[in-house]
């Protein structure tokens, strides 16, 4: 159990910081990491922007709305881009 604790330490120390969340459609996103839950394994971002091409260019546009629930299984990659 040390490394499950370990891997949800990182979340503790990273509250409030700049992370990249990739999931399993492909999709990347910026936030910032609110909060998240250990029992299910699902992250909460706040101030969310999501990648996308435009004008083939990739830049992160602001998600509407307050953030974004991921569910632990839908999460390919966390990038902790903050430290």
């Amino acid at each position: 159990m040390p490394a499950k604790r370990k891997y949800w330490d990182e979340f503790e120390r990273n509250l409030g910081k700049l992370v990249e969340v990739h999931t399993f459609d492909g999709k990347v996103y910026r936030g910032f990491l609110s909060s998240y839950e250990e029992k299910h394994g699902n992250i909460y971002l706040e101030r969310v922007k999501e990648k996308r091409e435009i004008d083939g260019e990739e830049r992160f546009e602001v998600v509407e709305g307050v953030g974004i629930a991921f569910r632990g299984h839908n999460v390919t990659r966390i990038i902790f881009l903050e430290r």
